[in-house]
């Protein structure tokens, strides 16, 4: 998960209480935080959802996000105007620092250290955030918690000074809304022959396992064909040609279903009935038990009295 601390500075709505008496230095601002509208950062929009937002009870106030230089003590809350801050200035020096260049006219910004959880593309469509509708492109900061409000001198630009990473390195958003197709790359050459390398062994190998998938299968539709022409009875002398088989083997199941049981048909209609034992034996059978007609009878009458005479 991309967890991103995004600094926003604010450059209206401060106003500060009266001046400090002489009893005490109790000194009282007011101001908007964040606007919670579009800004732009790297060419891209964004804009920060406030429906849920999470802050403290009580938010300290830095100067300059300076954590060393505590200025004061707000309370967060979310208006029309976007997200206010009503707090005390306390009696250090940075505190009576910026309460007297208020009072003698310097403009201060407020800037809200936000930290967003999740973030939300949206590429085409409008969306409504914060009471407005949003038109694509643009990232909509989702699930934002502040860590901390600040007094700023001058903010990098009209609504944002800084954008970086939970780990403190500069943030450049890969999911360019304005160019999809644009991607920065920061391997080196070395890196690149390293990976290309790599894609060519994936895909040497994915080949390989394809030939493996091709043969198992192969062999399994053999196996199969060849128990099918044996319950046929087309083996042994009845084997089909090579051609045939060949033919067999490049047919779905039911297709090779269809084939053999022809095969088998038309080797059954095709088959002679056998000739009588009297013609093909040399054991004599009584005339009264084979009836024959015409040359076939003169010829098993020959036979028999050529037996008689041997004896």
């Amino acid at each position: 998960m991309t967890v991103l601390h995004i600094k926003l500075a604010q450059d209206a709505g401060l106003k500060f209480g009266d001046q400090a008496s002489d009893n005490g230095f109790v000194r009282q601002f007011t101001g908007i935080a964040h606007s919670g509208q579009v800004f732009t950062k790297w060419g891209d929009r964004y804009i920060v959802d406030l429906s849920n937002i999470q802050y403290r009870a009580k938010t300290g106030v830095l100067l300059e996000h300076d954590p060393n230089q505590k200025v004061g003590v707000g309370a967060l809350s979310v208006s029309p105007q976007g997200l206010q801050i009503d707090g005390t200035l306390l009696s250090t020096e940075q505190g009576k620092h910026v309460a007297a260049t208020a009072d003698e006219g310097y403009p201060w910004e407020l800037s809200a250290y936000i930290q967003s959880a999740r973030q939300e593309q949206l590429r085409e469509g409008e969306m409504v955030v914060n009471g407005v509708t949003v038109a694509a492109p643009i990232v909509i900061l989702r699930d934002c918690a502040v860590r901390e409000v600040s007094f700023v001198a001058v903010g990098a630009d009209a609504h944002t000074n800084a954008v970086v990473l939970s780990d403190g390195t500069d943030f450049k958003p890969d999911f360019s809304l304005s160019n999809e197709n644009h991607k920065e790359t920061t391997m080196t050459q070395e890196e690149q022959a390293e990976l290309d390398a790599l894609k060519a062994k994936v895909a040497e190998l994915e080949a390989e396992k394809a030939q493996l998938e091709k043969a198992q299968a192969d062999a399994e539709k053999k196996t199969k064909v060849d128990k099918k022409l044996s319950d046929a009875g087309l083996t042994g002398a009845n084997q089909v040609s090579e051609q045939v088989y060949a033919v067999l083997l490049s047919l779905d199941d039911a297709q090779a279903d269809a084939m053999i049981g022809a095969m088998k048909l038309s080797g059954q209609t095709q088959t002679k009935p056998p000739l009588p034992a009297a013609l093909t034996g040399d054991t004599p059978s009584p005339v009264s038990e084979v009836k024959l007609s015409g040359s076939l009878a003169d010829l098993a009458r020959e036979r028999a009295q050529a037996t008689q005479n041997k004896f």
